[in-house]
């Protein structure tokens, strides 16, 4: 059991000691003044997210994963894992673990992007954007590019639909939680006619339209309004019986309130 312990109280490899797995051939790995490394102003990810959790880790165990850079002058430009620059930052390091890459420029962008697409977190336009600019910065076909990141040529088609939604819909895309409105109600926006997006686009904000009723709307089955979804009105009657209490919900539309009384009454009796 000592031992044991001797093993595990061991100091862990330094970033030093760790540097010779990460060389390879076109790339370095150096310890950089963290003031020397700047964010890429292409980034393709606009919002880091919550970096409370990272700083935490990295002040109790330095920054294991180097992030990659690409030299440009006297400065050094992130290539990938902004991130873990930005939580590294704030929690104090002064040298940043870093994977120094060659690297033509032309595929920078490429390689952030595909970085950006693999990982979650992306809302849905900033996707659609990405694949937009991968596209036509690097003369990719679909299927090209559905290869690279990892899906179906059918996904990529249809996340570029939503870029066909109006420019203040898209605005306030890229400022909701991802969660609030799904890819999937926002792709039958997109497809909706143009007359009857801004309202489909405020009950959808509000929770109220699902992927069903805006297909209703799309195709004509219904008016916006006649198509989100409501609660239905219920009954809600309590009988306190020793021990405890039984609640009974109908729906309006189904049931009134003499209904529920008889069920009530009937039960009552059976109980004696």
């Amino acid at each position: 059991m000592a031992k044991l312990d001797q093993m595990f109280a061991k100091k862990r490899p330094s970033q030093k000691q760790l540097a010779p797995i990460f060389e390879d051939e076109g790339t370095r790995y150096s310890e950089i003044d963290i003031a020397l490394i700047k964010p890429d102003p292409n980034q393709p990810r606009k919002d880091l997210g919550d970096l409370s959790g990272l700083i935490e880790s990295i002040r109790e165990h330095n920054l294991i994963q180097p992030i990659i850079v690409a030299k440009e002058g006297r400065e050094y430009i992130i290539l990938a894992g902004e991130r873990r620059f930005a939580a590294a930052k704030e929690a104090g390091l002064t040298k940043m673990p870093s994977l120094i890459r060659k690297i033509d420029w032309h595929r920078k962008l490429e390689l952030q992007l595909i970085e950006n697409l693999q990982r979650k977190g992306l809302n849905p336009l900033e996707e659609a954007n990405a694949y937009a600019r991968l596209i036509e910065e690097h003369s990719l076909q679909q299927e090209d590019l559905a290869k690279r990141v990892g899906v179906s040529a059918p996904t990529i088609n249809q996340s570029l639909r939503l870029l066909k939604l109006p420019e203040s819909i898209q605005t306030e895309v890229a400022t909701l939680q991802t969660s609030e409105v799904s890819k999937s109600v926002l792709l039958e926006i997109a497809k909706s006619p143009k007359e009857k997006q801004p309202q489909m686009w405020k009950d959808a904000k509000k929770g109220k339209l699902t992927v069903k009723a805006a297909r209703a709307v799309k195709s004509g089955e219904a008016e916006v309004r006649e198509a989100v979804t409501e609660k239905p009105a219920t009954y809600r009657e309590i009988m306190r019986v020793p021990g405890c209490d039984v609640i009974f919900v109908f729906q309006k539309s189904k049931a009134n309130k003499r209904d529920l009384r008889r069920v009530i009454d009937a039960l009552l009796e059976e109980l004696g």
